[in-house]
């Protein structure tokens, strides 16, 4: 997942000399339809799925160690298991095509969003889950 543009101007003026934010207390998950923007806000079908307009809770402890990748550059915070909920509690489908990660469960920053690597429809009774090492944040 690349950074939103909040992370990296946060990143960018670290470097020049500023203070970076404090850490997030929390990570949060919503999913899209398409792409979610650069404020995150467009094609939001969180609320579809669970029924419940407030974001997904991702589990820091659930989160692995930052480590190196081959190749060069720095990888990881991927999810041990991230179980989102079951879906479409009003009884129809949506198509799932991006995720994107926040600082809070409402309000607060986005953090890093992406495409999913395949559009999957979610119907009613689904289980939304990222199985471990699918769901990665990597900088280069």
């Amino acid at each position: 997942m690349p950074f939103s543009q909040y992370l990296a101007t946060q990143v960018l003026n670290w470097v020049r000399g500023t203070t970076m934010p404090a850490a997030p207390t929390g990570l949060f998950i919503t999913i899209h339809s398409a792409s979610p923007g650069n404020d995150g806000a467009a094609a939001n079908i969180t609320a579809t799925v669970t029924g419940n307009s407030n974001r997904i809770q991702l589990p820091q402890a659930d989160l692995a160690a930052v480590t190196a990748v081959g190749g060069g550059g720095f990888e990881r915070l991927n999810a041990q298991t991230v179980i989102i909920t079951n879906s479409a509690v009003n009884g129809s489908s949506a198509f799932a095509s991006h995720a994107a990660l926040w600082d809070a469960n409402t309000g607060g920053n986005l953090l890093f969003q992406d495409a999913l690597s395949v559009v999957t429809e979610i119907q009613f009774g689904d289980l939304v889950k990222f199985d471990p090492s699918t769901f990665s944040v990597r900088c280069i």
